[in-house]
């Protein structure tokens, strides 16, 4: 089995903002994304600072997961 990390957070649009975040490929054929502990940023006037406490993704969820087949996660690629 070959496995690649990925440097950024893969399906979740504000995955930056995660305090956990994994996005895997596995052997070329599959990707796993996760995504987690949600603080989303409040920039204004140049100041950026995260939430104190995590925000749901979701209903009633604070980590996400989706995994897909190679050929069918190129929404998640251009963040490398």
């Amino acid at each position: 089995m070959t496995r690649k990390q990925h440097g950024y957070g893969g399906h979740f649009v504000a995955w930056e903002d995660c305090l956990f975040r994994l996005h895997t490929s596995v052997n070329g054929r599959y990707r796993i994304s996760t995504v987690g502990d949600w603080r989303p940023s409040h920039r204004a006037a140049g100041e950026s600072r995260l939430a104190l406490d995590p925000v749901t993704i979701g209903v009633g969820r604070l980590f996400d997961a989706e995994i897909g087949h190679e050929s069918m996660v190129r929404k998640w690629e251009g963040h490398e």
